[in-house]
């Protein structure tokens, strides 16, 4: 039975927001629902991941579905089916049994994605009366908005390019950071900074150019032993960077 902090957040909620969706019932012989929930998971992963609780009700109450045969499907199909309409093998996706006020439930866990899911085939269901429906268009980007699973505007792509760049900010200053002494060599390495404008949404950033990154790593990693000519010799440095 899972149990951590963010699923027990989630399962204590009473209305659905952008990272928490309620489900009261899957049916994992209806194509229905499996277009809705690869609809939802894909809006889920580029807005940054979080849960798709399958057995509760609107206000978050257990509708008392059973979702033994949900449990039982290997993570791995659900990734073929998302695969099937994307042309992408995206595998964040995790199912966790879990409980609320003493009735099981199902846990979709999804994962945050670096480059955004794209629907590139049609999503159709059939209807009762023969009429077809669509659940995504060939195309079409999902994000979440609130408690909905839409398709995205230019302000979600700003938003995802915005929360990536930082991603990455935050990787390389966490790596410098483990660089807690210098050896002998260089006592600085330079990094060159420059104000970019990412794609056509006007984003902007005067962040350190991450080409140049490596080359200052190489600079604090790399064993100088041997001083350079204009010195006469190596000067011991320390170098912390807070993250």
């Amino acid at each position: 039975m899972a149990n951590d902090e963010r699923l027990s957040a989630a399962l204590a909620r009473t209305s659905e927001t952008e990272d928490v969706e309620f489900k009261s019932y899957f049916d994992p012989s209806a194509l229905r629902d499996w277009l809705e929930i690869i609809k939802d998971i894909a809006a889920f992963a580029n807005s940054g991941g979080g849960h798709i609780l399958i057995g509760l009700s609107d206000d978050g109450s257990p509708s008392g579905a059973d979702v033994s045969a949900l449990l039982a499907i290997d993570p791995a199909d659900i990734g073929n089916r998302i695969y099937k309409y994307t042309g992408q093998h995206f595998s964040g996706v995790e199912l966790l049994e879990c409980e609320k006020a003493g009735v099981e439930v199902c846990a979709i866990r999804v994962s945050g994605v670096r480059i955004p899911i794209v629907f590139t085939k049609v999503g159709e269901f059939e209807l009762s009366d023969a009429k077809k429906k669509t659940a995504f268009a060939l195309g079409t980007v999902y994000f979440r908005h609130g408690a909905k699973s839409e398709p995205g505007t230019s302000d979600d792509l700003r938003n995802f390019l915005e929360r990536e760049i930082e991603f990455t900010r935050k990787s390389w200053l966490n790596g410098i950071a483990k660089v807690v002494e210098a050896p002998t060599g260089p006592p600085f390495c330079g990094l060159a900074t420059r104000r970019r404008t990412y794609g056509s949404f006007g984003i902007t950033s005067d962040a350190t150019d991450f080409r140049h990154w490596s080359a200052s790593l190489l600079c604090l990693t790399t064993r100088q032993n041997t001083p350079l000519p204009s010195e006469g010799s190596g000067t011991r440095s320390k170098r912390k960077t807070s993250r």
